[in-house]
């Protein structure tokens, strides 16, 4: 988020404010003291043009950082459904509301270990969304995406025992979806 007070000074008010927070040549905003939201962590270049009154316009342009949101794990994302950058979530081909993926990661069923996969998907696919670097982990969750597609949906009686398990080809994903989530990867976590 980029918030902006006006310190202008000079001219003849009444002043015309445009801002241009994306580079494109097009004005995002005409407010004196506008707020615009950075989805993805990077350098922006913005540029404010000021018109007072019957006066020369004045461009100033500024190149900000926006850091990397830092990732957040399940427990973070079911208790903070604010913070979620969207109301609907796909995983493993059947889309869930918030609502309804928040009340799944609450479930409490360690013998079902579709829940598990799903939390930590969850998380990962809300981690990507709010902008962090997913570089090192797009092969796993598209992997953990088919994994639920083949053995979900959430709430499927998967067990974690026998030869046969799936969660024997599960379980590895999970774990780099944790250390994800945890910030161990490519992504450091939320301060």
């Amino acid at each position: 988020v980029y918030k902006r007070q006006d310190v202008t000074s000079g001219g003849m008010p009444p002043y015309t404010y445009m801002w241009d927070f994306d580079n494109d040549g097009v004005w995002d905003s005409t407010d004196q003291n506008p707020t615009w939201v950075y989805h993805t962590a990077g350098e922006y270049t913005v540029k404010l043009t000021v018109v007072p009154f019957r006066c020369v316009p004045k461009t100033v342009t500024k190149t900000i950082t926006v850091a990397s949101p830092g990732t957040g794990t399940p427990g973070y994302w079911k208790t903070h459904p604010e913070a979620w950058p969207v109301d609907e979530i796909t995983i493993g081909g059947v889309t869930y509301t918030k609502d309804v993926a928040i009340d799944f990661m609450w479930e409490n069923k360690s013998k079902d270990v579709t829940y598990i996969m799903f939390r930590s998907l969850v998380a990962a696919k809300l981690n990507l969304l709010i902008g962090n670097d997913a570089s090192c982990i797009m092969d796993t969750i598209t992997a953990a995406d088919e994994w639920m597609a083949t053995y979900g949906p959430v709430g499927s009686g998967v067990k974690a025992g026998g030869k046969t398990s799936p969660w024997r080809t599960g379980e590895p994903l999970y774990l780099e979806l944790d250390a994800y989530n945890n910030g161990l990867l490519c992504a450091p976590h939320r301060s």
